[in-house]
């Protein structure tokens, strides 16, 4: 019994590995929202571009920026699962419809003493006329304006709420560089001028006898 017992745990023990690298290869090039307090202030959306034991990388689609997280720092993942126009149009369309059919059944019994008619009578026409008006609106303020959907995982590796960032040593202060005195330049005087040496007039030519 205890022979098995050490068997299996054997096993499990070298599936692990196979099974996070198979992971490893469902989870790069997904698009996610990845929250890790401890070493990102706001949860980051991305894309992984590198999934390991050792850690996550995700590339921020608003600074491009690579994030390194290890994996028991993540607190929650949000992978993201579409969105569509059509479908948002649907969601809203019957958020509207609700909202439309309950302003109408309201406002019908208030018009009815205006146009002189019956309360249900009324009441029916305007959450009918709510009905449809909102589902209308709804669809179409969807339609221009798709949401996105998200599945998410709770501490999908053990969050370890411990972990730190690595500590950076400080950067040691420059010296002061002294700062040099400017010298004015003195004015330099002309070099005095050197006496020429006086060449004796020539003589007159003698004169022959």
């Amino acid at each position: 019994m205890r022979t098995l017992a050490l068997a299996a745990l054997a096993a499990v023990l070298i599936a692990t590995p196979a099974f996070a690298q198979q992971g490893s290869d469902g989870l790069t090039g997904t698009r996610v929202r990845v929250t890790a307090p401890q070493f990102i202030p706001e949860p980051v959306t991305g894309t992984v571009t590198s999934y390991t034991q050792q850690g996550i990388v995700v590339a921020d689609e608003l600074t491009g920026d690579s994030i390194l997280l290890p994996l028991r720092s993540v607190s929650r993942l949000d992978k993201f699962a579409g969105g569509s126009a059509a479908s948002t149009a649907w969601y809203r369309g019957r958020v509207g419809a609700f909202i439309g059919a309950g302003l109408g059944l309201i406002a019908g019994p208030v018009l009815a003493k205006v146009v002189d008619r019956e309360m249900g009578e009324m009441a029916l026409i305007g959450g009918g006329a709510g009905l449809v008006s909102g589902f209308a609106v709804g669809a179409m303020v969807g339609a221009a304006s798709p949401r996105e959907r998200w599945t998410w995982t709770i501490q999908p590796w053990g969050y370890d709420p411990t972990l730190r960032p690595a500590a950076v040593p400080p950067v040691p202060p420059v010296p002061g560089v002294q700062p040099q005195v400017q010298v004015d330049p003195q004015p330099q005087s002309p070099p005095p001028s050197q006496p020429q040496p006086q060449t004796p007039p020539p003589s007159p030519p003698a004169v022959q006898p």
